[in-house]
C-alpha cells in the first residue's frame, strides 16, 4: 500500500519569510508602504503604486469581506483528503489587498 501523500510546504524567500514567521504565530503579516502608505499582498520588494523600495511589514486587522467562496467536497490530492470539506474564498482585507484563503471557525 502507498504511503500517504503530504502536503507541500511553501519554502520561504527573501521577500516572504515576514509573512511565513506571522503565519507561524497565528498572524496576518502584510506589506504597507512607508513612503505612500499603500498595503500590498502579495510580498514584493518595492510597493507597487510608488515604486518605493520603503515596504514594511505590518499586522493585518484580521478582517475583510468575502467576495466569492467555494466548498471544497473532492480533495485535489490525497493529502487533502483528510480536510474536505472546506471552504477557500477570495477576500478584500480591511485594508485593501486581496487574497485567497480558508475560511475556519464555522461550518462550511
Amino acid at each position: 500500500m502507498a504511503a500517504p501523500a503530504s502536503k507541500l510546504v511553501p519554502v520561504p524567500t527573501r521577500e516572504t519569510q515576514p509573512y511565513w514567521d506571522g503565519c507561524k504565530n497565528h498572524e496576518l503579516h502584510i506589506q504597507k508602504c512607508a513612503a505612500c502608505s499603500h498595503y500590498q499582498f502579495y510580498p514584493r520588494l518595492y510597493c507597487t503604486v510608488c515604486m518605493s523600495e520603503k515596504v514594511e511589514w505590518v499586522k493585518a486587522l484580521g478582517r475583510g469581506k468575502v467576495l466569492s467562496f467555494t466548498i471544497v467536497y473532492r480533495p485535489v490530492t490525497q493529502a487533502f483528503a483528510a480536510d474536505v470539506p472546506y471552504v477557500v474564498a477570495l477576500i478584500t482585507l480591511d485594508e485593501g489587498p486581496q487574497m485567497m484563503s480558508n475560511v475556519v471557525g464555522c461550518p462550511p
